[in-house]
């Protein structure tokens, strides 16, 4: 018997559109699923910029707070902007003031005591300070004002992840709250104290820094550095100069958890 071909056609015709289809939904899926890792990237890099961003802020807020602690002017009575003396080079430790931080970077970020924080590889911050007009504050000013604009930008790798403005007036208390560093702890406050700054040359000099303290009761250690290459420890401590000069004094308390905290005084010895 013999079969007509159009009994077979529609068979052949079947087939050749189904493995087109096949061919198509295959497309298909390959263009969602690259739509879909697309996607899933972006996303992830969004959640990675606002993960940095939040580490950033942390940062940012944790120095700010440290800096708006110090006095706005350096207690010396010669006082310069930025770092004076014994601060340079010497790390954050011995900052007292605001401008002692001026042109300050770190990487990677580190606590006071200049112990880095870890997970912070690849971070970096850094801090400007400028005097500007009370009348514009936007307005930095070449020559001493009664307002001091300080600028804490923490940046990851090449991209800024945070950057704080704040101002500090000459007027402003020291009435911040204290900061603290990522582990949590709050490090000590350095008090140093004598009955004079001046002393004759051979006279013992007697110095305190039992006034200091810790928020966190910690057990605190003394080193005292007397500025002629002379030390001793202890909460208390009595010092001879066998030299007539000015002497900075720096008393550094250490709370056993990386909290550090250092505070000066300057000696003037005479004849």
């Amino acid at each position: 018997m013999r079969h007509s071909a159009s009994h077979l056609a529609p068979g052949r015709g079947t087939a050749g559109f189904s493995l087109i289809e096949a061919v198509i939904s295959t497309l298909i899926v390959a263009v969602l699923m690259v739509a879909s890792l697309t996607v899933l990237g972006a996303s992830r890099a969004g959640q990675l910029k606002i993960a940095d961003r939040a580490r950033g802020e942390q940062l940012a807020t944790e120095l700010m707070n440290e800096i708006l602690l110090g006095a706005y002017l350096d207690p010396s009575p010669q006082p310069l902007f930025g770092p004076e003396g014994a601060e340079i080079g010497a790390g954050r430790m011995y900052f007292n003031d605001v401008d002692d931080y001026a042109g300050w970077t770190e990487s990677p970020p580190q606590t006071r005591g200049g112990v880095p924080l870890p997970d912070f590889d690849g971070w970096t911050r850094s801090v400007a300070v400028e005097w500007v007009s009370p009348n514009n504050l936007t307005q930095a000013s070449a020559s001493p004002t009664d307002m001091k604009r300080i600028t804490v930008t923490v940046r990851h790798g090449d991209a800024r992840a945070a950057r704080m403005v704040a101002l500090r007036s000459c007027g402003w208390a020291q009435s911040v709250p204290t900061y603290q560093d990522a582990t949590g702890n709050l490090p000590p406050r350095t008090v140093a104290w004598t009955a004079s700054s001046t002393a004759k040359v051979n006279s013992a000099v007697a110095f305190d820094g039992r006034n200091s303290t810790d928020p966190n009761s910690d057990a605190l250690t003394y080193a005292w550095n007397f500025g002629d290459n002379t030390t001793a420890a202890g909460s208390t401590a009595g010092h001879t100069y066998a030299a007539a000069g000015t002497y900075t004094v720096t008393l550094t308390v250490r709370d056993g958890r990386g909290g550090v905290d250092a505070d000066r005084l300057l000696i003037t010895v005479k004849p």
